[in-house]
């Protein structure tokens, strides 16, 4: 039980990077780019079900993992990742018992996400393309990419929550 969350979101980082990129592989001639960020909507998730410190936890570390494999620059995904699971942490009965508002803040916190890093790229140096050319084949194709994924698991994890909750309740009654 202690381990499952933090299972599910290294075996989705590990996804991304993998499984992802031979189904669908990369090239210079496409006019889209995919950008799938599994484990970050995994995070969303963990703050809105679990709280704001889980997601800035689990946010930092995978963040500094996607740092460490992916990135030039250390501390860009691991202080976006961080930063948006934690702002993502509405710990409202309201927003959790609705899975449309639960995929509206998961689509928001990617946006965020996505162009947090184009915007921190850009600044240092290490990007070179418009804003108009990020959000139509980046940002977009991240968005449907992300979100059709996210309504996939979606109730599976909310099953998840409700088990980890149901086994710490037992254990503190024990």
């Amino acid at each position: 039980m202690r381990y499952i969350l933090p299972v599910i979101v290294a075996f989705l980082f590990i996804i991304e990077g993998t499984w992802f990129q031979v189904f669908f592989p990369a090239s210079f001639d496409q006019d889209l780019y995919w950008m799938p960020r599994f484990a970050f909507v995994a995070i969303v998730f963990i703050s809105i079900y679990r709280g704001a410190v889980h997601g800035l936890f689990f946010g930092i570390i995978t963040g500094f993992f996607h740092d460490v494999v992916y990135s030039y620059i250390i501390g860009i995904y691991m202080f976006s990742y961080g930063l948006l699971g934690y702002m993502a942490g509405f710990n409202f009965s309201a927003v959790k018992s609705r899975p449309i508002v639960v995929l509206l803040i998961m689509l928001v916190g990617l946006a965020g996400l996505e162009t947090l890093i184009y915007f921190m790229y850009t600044w240092t140096g290490v990007a070179f393309v418009g804003f108009e050319e990020f959000a139509t084949t980046r940002l977009m194709p991240s968005l449907l990419l992300n979100g059709a994924f996210g309504i996939v698991i979606l109730f599976p994890m909310r099953k998840i929550f409700q088990w980890i909750e149901e086994r710490e309740r037992m254990q503190e009654n024990v």
